[in-house]
């Protein structure tokens, strides 16, 4: 699997249905943050990840998506 391919499994995993870590209205904060049509690497994944208010979990992800 390419770098990119696991940064966006990482993503889809975030806001899955079968993802209860995260409840749906945390879910979907972040879905309505993120913009399909921007370039993997223009997003601003502190702003699309910010409802996530674990901060452990936060940080993890935050530092795998920008990497």
């Amino acid at each position: 699997m390419e770098k990119d391919q696991l940064k966006i499994f990482i993503f889809t995993s975030i806001i899955s249905a079968d993802n209860d870590e995260f409840t749906e209205e945390v879910k979907q904060e972040i879905i309505s943050r993120y913009n399909p049509d921007e370039k993997w690497e223009d997003h601003d994944w502190e702003y699309i990840l910010d409802p996530i208010k674990d901060t452990e979990h936060y940080q993890t992800y935050l530092e795998l998506l920008k990497s």
